[in-house]
C-alpha cells in the first residue's frame, strides 16, 4: 500500500516524520513498512522546482507466495500414477518397506506419509527413516519459515528405545527433537527462537525429514503431512514483491 499526500511546510527547517499504527486484540505480525521518502514538489507560491526529484520506484524481492513444496499433502497424482509425486523414502532394516501414503495418516485426515515397523528382533533394530523431496526452486537469498504436520505414533526416547525427529534443508537442520507426546499433531519445524535459515546458490535445493526409531517392533511410529516452505523476505530482511 502507498499512501501519498501533499502538505505545505511551514514554520523554519526542522521537522519530523512519524508513523502511527493502534491495533488490539490481536497476536502477532501487524504491520510492515518501508521505503518512506519526502519530496519537494514545488516552491512558495507555486514556484516550479528547478532539479525535480521523481518517486523512487521500491526496492524488493521477487518471491512466489505459494508453498514450494511439491506435492505437500500427498494427494494422488495421475500423471506420476502414484501419492508420491516427487517424494522418495529411504530407511533402515526396522522401517518397513509398505511404509507409505495411507489414506489415514493425513492431518485431520485424509492422505498422509506413514512410517513404522516390522515385527520380531527386525524391527528392533535402531534405525532411521529419510522421506525427501528434491529439485525445489527458491530464489537466491530467501529467507524462509518451514514446516511439516508431524504425529508421533510411539512414545518415549531412551538408550534402548530411541526415538527423534530431525527436519532439514540442504542439509542445514532446521529443528530436531525427542517428541514427548504421542497420537497428537504438532506443526514442527522454524521456531521464532533460531536463526531462520536462507537459500544459498542457485539451487535446486531440498528438504528432508529424518525419523529414528528402536526398541519398537511391529508400530506404527509416525504420521507427516502438510510440509511447507514458504519466502519471508528477500536477503537483510528485504520485503517481498510476491510474484504468482
Amino acid at each position: 500500500m502507498t499512501s501519498p499526500s501533499s502538505i505545505l511546510v511551514t514554520g523554519g527547517n526542522s521537522h519530523t516524520l512519524k508513523l502511527r499504527v493502534e491495533t488490539a486484540g490481536y497476536q502477532g505480525a501487524t504491520f510492515a513498512a518501508d521505503d518512506f521518502y519526502l519530496i519537494v514538489t514545488s516552491g512558495p507560491d507555486g514556484a516550479a522546482v528547478c532539479n525535480p526529484t521523481p518517486a523512487p520506484t521500491p526496492s524488493c524481492f521477487a518471491a512466489p507466495s505459494a508453498n514450494l513444496v511439491k506435492n505437500p499433502g500427498f494427494n494422488y497424482d495421475p500423471a506420476f500414477e502414484t501419492s508420491m509425486a516427487y517424494w522418495s523414502v529411504t530407511q533402515g532394516s526396522a522401517y518397513s518397506t509398505n511404509s507409505w501414503v495411507w489414506d489415514y495418516a493425513g492431518y485431520p485426515s485424509g492422505n498422509g506419509f506413514l512410517g513404522y515397523t516390522v515385527r520380531e528382533d527386525a524391527g528392533k533394530v535402531d534405525s532411521t527413516q529419510y522421506l525427501r523431496q528434491d529439485n525445489i526452486d527458491i530464489p537466491q537469498g530467501a529467507v524462509l519459515d518451514f514446516s511439516v504436520y508431524f504425529n508421533p505414533q510411539r512414545t518415549g526416547n531412551t538408550a534402548d528405545k530411541p526415538f527423534s525427529v530431525t527436519l532439514k534443508f540442504d542439509d542445514q537442520v532446521v529443528r530436531s527433537s525427542t517428541p514427548t507426546v504421542s497420537n497428537t499433531w504438532v506443526v514442527f519445524g522454524s521456531t521464532p527462537s533460531a536463526p531462520r535459515l536462507s537459500a544459498t546458490g542457485s539451487g535446486p535445493h531440498s528438504l528432508l525429514l529424518e525419523v529414528r526409531t528402536g526398541g519398537v517392533e511391529n508400530a506404527d511410529i509416525y504420521f507427516a503431512d502438510d510440509f511447507s516452505i514458504k519466502v519471508l523476505a528477500g536477503p537483510n530482511g528485504q520485503r517481498i514483491c510476491y510474484t504468482p
